[in-house]
């Protein structure tokens, strides 16, 4: 089976006081990952997950005297949506004409 690629990213905090950001992924029910990363982070990086995994994506920020925001959740499945490449380079050629009655045309 193979593995599918997920980048996770989120616009950058309004709130000057951030100084960390906690991401934390469930799949199919069961806590996989949870880290703490600096409150200016908007990219997670990339995380692999298997076709027709039941994610849970939240992030939580927390602002210099430890306030928390109330958590952000995203849920999805995870599924192959990349098309195939489109076949190319087709050659096509003519090979004959052939009459309805099966004849061909005589030479004269």
């Amino acid at each position: 089976m193979k593995d599918l690629v997920y980048n996770i990213r989120i616009p950058l905090t309004q709130s000057k006081d951030v100084i960390s950001r906690k991401l934390t992924l469930t799949v199919n029910g069961t806590n996989i990952f949870a880290k703490n990363f600096p409150g200016n982070t908007v990219d997670f990086g990339e995380f692999l997950f298997s076709h027709n995994d039941d994610v849970l994506v939240s992030i939580q920020d927390m602002d210099d005297v430890g306030n928390l925001s109330l958590t952000f959740e995203k849920r999805f499945i995870a599924r192959d949506t990349v098309s195939p490449e489109t076949p190319s380079n087709m050659n096509i050629y003519f090979v004959e004409e052939r009459f309805e009655n099966g004849e061909y045309p005589q030479a004269s």
